[in-house]
């Protein structure tokens, strides 16, 4: 098992609205006491609650509860750590406060896995310098991934017919499950694998190999 899982907001709030948070870290082999998450995760879920109205009060209601269960990210600002924050801020118009907080997080994690919903952040990755790309190699997290995996696990029509409780949260599930419950299988995970192919041609190596939670 992973010593540590740092979630972004938006892949909590994808899971939670598709009702799969729980089988993910299952199924990735995360315990709820390896969760750790950005300090501002709480406010963020409750200012969406005020002023969002696309999804349920029970949805931002369960991501408030999650967050305030899991650890706060903690990142030692030593000089290593300044360091790392003034190069990092080179790339403020790709990779958000938020993605920052959690790559700095993962400097002194020896062993991690890091769950984002962020593309524009994962396709930023490779133009970092070399250590920090190499830290951050094969422990990424897509949402095509965990889908991908699910699907696996649980069989395809729990899945789609979870999915498709929210499926306009995420673009690319919108289009991979186009068809509502029309879509197949195969035309599913075909349209799947190939956000994740395009994600490993911009950051080769970045993601997971999903193989090893089979």
């Amino acid at each position: 098992m992973s010593s540590v899982c740092f979630l972004d907001n938006d892949i909590i709030h994808k899971l939670l609205a598709l009702e799969l948070f729980d089988d993910a870290i299952d199924v990735l082999q995360i315990s709820r006491s390896q969760l750790q998450v950005l300090p501002t995760a709480k406010y963020w879920f409750q200012g969406q609650k005020k002023k969002a109205r696309q999804y349920s009060e029970a949805i931002w209601d369960a991501g408030i509860e999650l967050v305030s269960e899991c650890q706060v990210i903690y990142v030692e600002r030593d000089e290593g750590w300044l360091a790392e924050v003034e190069y990092l801020s080179q790339f403020n118009n790709q990779i958000h406060q938020g993605e920052r907080d959690l790559i700095l997080a993962t400097r002194s994690q020896p062993d991690f896995l890091l769950m984002t919903g962020d593309k524009v952040c994962m396709q930023a990755l490779p133009k970092l310098s070399e250590e920090i790309f190499q830290r951050l190699m094969g422990r990424v997290v897509c949402l095509e991934q965990v889908v991908l995996i699910l699907i696996r696990r649980l069989g395809f029509g729990v899945v789609q017919k979870r999915v498709l409780l929210n499926v306009d949260c995420d673009k690319a599930l919108r289009a991979c499950f186009g068809s509502g419950d029309r879509a197949t299988e195969d035309n599913v995970v075909l349209d799947l694998l190939g956000y994740v192919d395009d994600l490993q041609k911009f950051a080769p190596g970045l993601l997971v190999d999903v193989e090893k939670f089979r």
